[in-house]
């Protein structure tokens, strides 16, 4: 099986093509992980590759507005399933401004129904889901057992900081127990929410991070 993992904004600077508002991910064969903001873009960006009919997961590494803000519009483009954690399901389908933080980007999140609710050691298309709260509580890492490859969303960067944990349902205290959750993982490889792919000695990092400034 074709497991390779592509990094769309890659794709997007080599077209002259806009950035997407968070790091856009498709792994291969069938999955893509997270949308940034508009569904039109990625989709342009998909239809560049070749791919825009092989996309059967859209899962979400949280509600924020910037990483799911175009699920909706590429769920119409695609016939894909939309997957979230279960406690982020509500944020989208109420279209919580505050929760998604749509309301920081001066809109408001077209609400919609999300396909799967996620919980704890799921497995979607080969991928298993960790729940990771601390930026939202419904943040998850998606985890690769066969590549060691771990996609994070906001919960950790490549740069070794951690997502803020000021906005809504975001905590300190249980972001760097999931941090210290996902430093126990044999990976090789993490792929963020912003900054792009990066080593896994970033964990630590934000992890040192965030015990010298808040504790």
């Amino acid at each position: 099986m074709n497991n390779e993992t592509v990094f769309l904004n890659d794709v997007s600077n080599r077209i002259g093509e806009e950035t997407p508002s968070s790091d856009i991910y498709i792994k291969k064969p069938d999955t893509l992980i997270d949308t940034g903001m508009d569904g039109d873009l990625i989709y342009n960006l998909l239809m560049e590759m070749g791919l825009e009919d092989e996309i059967n997961y859209i899962i979400l590494t949280h509600c924020h507005y910037d990483h799911s803000g175009g699920a909706k519009k590429l769920r119409e483009l695609t016939d894909a399933k939309i997957a979230i954690h279960r406690n982020g399901y509500s944020s989208l389908s109420e279209g919580d401004g505050l929760k998604t933080a749509s309301s920081l980007f001066g809109t408001k999140l077209d609400s919609f129904e999300p396909d799967i609710s996620l919980n704890e050691d799921d497995v979607i298309s080969g991928l298993k889901v960790i729940h990771t709260p601390g930026h939202t509580d419904d943040s998850i890492c998606l985890y690769d057992t066969e590549t060691k490859e771990l996609f994070t969303g906001d919960t950790v960067f490549s740069n070794g900081r951690p997502g803020r944990s000021d906005l809504k349902t975001g905590n300190t205290k249980q972001l760097i127990q999931s941090l210290e959750k996902i430093q126990k993982l044999d990976i090789k490889k993490i792929y963020t929410g912003h900054g792009g792919p990066g080593k896994p000695e970033a964990i630590e990092k934000a992890i040192k991070y965030l015990k010298t400034a808040y504790i």
